[in-house]
């Protein structure tokens, strides 16, 4: 059975930011915060789209291989903040997935979370390798985003303090 999962989005606004989502209602209440691989989800859960279909645009767009069941864990995670028109269930036989775990990290301008899945089954050991490794280039990023804000705050102050010279120089000049 093939199943087309629907984002729930009226009534909704998704904020990016860092490469993750802030799902927030039209009142500014916030809803959700959603990865990278949720939010990619909830973005191509049209009702057109297949889970295999977004499965497959999961591993072009992150460079691994991402099965359905890394979809069927985000769908229902999405499920469970009500940002799905409707719960559906994975064919019968599939691999059943856990709840996933948190990873805080902290930026300069805030948190960002990250929700790491792990899979239930005697082949999940690839699965947690890819899923580490994916952990380990989000926290690169994080601080890579770290460091591009100092390195601009930095070139801020010189400026200023290149423009607060200049003006003062001009001022002199009067």
């Amino acid at each position: 059975m093939t199943s087309f999962p629907r984002a729930e989005v009226d009534g909704l606004v998704a904020l990016d930011v860092a490469g993750a989502l802030i799902v927030q209602a039209l009142d500014g209440s916030e809803r959700a915060h959603l990865d990278k691989t949720a939010g990619l989800v909830w973005r191509l859960a049209d009702g057109k789209t297949s889970v295999e279909k977004i499965s497959h645009r999961l591993s072009t767009e992150f460079g691994v291989a991402a099965d359905s069941e890394v979809v069927w864990a985000a769908l229902d995670r999405l499920a469970d903040a009500e940002l799905i028109s409707e719960r559906i269930t994975p064919p019968s036989g599939s691999i059943a997935m856990p709840r996933g775990r948190d990873v805080q990290m902290t930026m300069e301008n805030g948190p960002v979370r990250a929700s790491i899945l792990s899979a239930a089954s005697s082949a999940s050991g690839d699965m947690e390798e890819q899923i580490q490794k994916g952990a380990e280039r989000l926290e690169k990023e994080v601080q890579g985003k770290e460091g591009q804000a100092k390195e601009a705050g930095e070139k801020e102050s010189q400026a200023k303090e290149k423009l607060g010279k200049e003006a003062e120089q001009l001022m002199k000049g009067r």
